[in-house]
């Protein structure tokens, strides 16, 4: 599975999306319980601008686990925008606090 998720993130930073977009969701037919795997359909979807797919993959990743960085920072940026101040600092600084940090945080 580590290697099927280092190829899908490597599409995603490609902005191979479609590609991506399937990697990841070969992805989640072999692990349907994978944070990293939902984090990265939930981040190629917003890139795609499907948002609402997105929300759902972003959620859900981070309720299996909730230090997943880029999925907690994304869904920080997107409530911050709709001006849920307290939801967007709760996500912000999970994102944050997230161990181990990760770099690669979504603009």
């Amino acid at each position: 599975m580590p290697r099927v998720l280092s190829d899908a993130n490597g599409l995603l930073n490609q902005h191979r999306l479609p590609e991506a977009e399937g990697a990841f969701r070969a992805a989640l037919a072999a692990s349907r319980e994978s944070p990293e795997a939902l984090e990265g359909l939930g981040l190629t979807l917003n890139a795609e601008h499907k948002d609402e797919e997105a929300y759902v993959c972003l959620e859900q990743a981070t309720e299996l686990n909730p230090g997943i960085a880029r999925a907690q920072a994304m869904l920080g940026s997107w409530y911050l925008e709709a001006t849920f101040k307290n939801e967007a600092i709760a996500r912000l600084s999970a994102a944050v606090n997230s161990d181990p940090p990760q770099s690669a945080i979504p603009t």
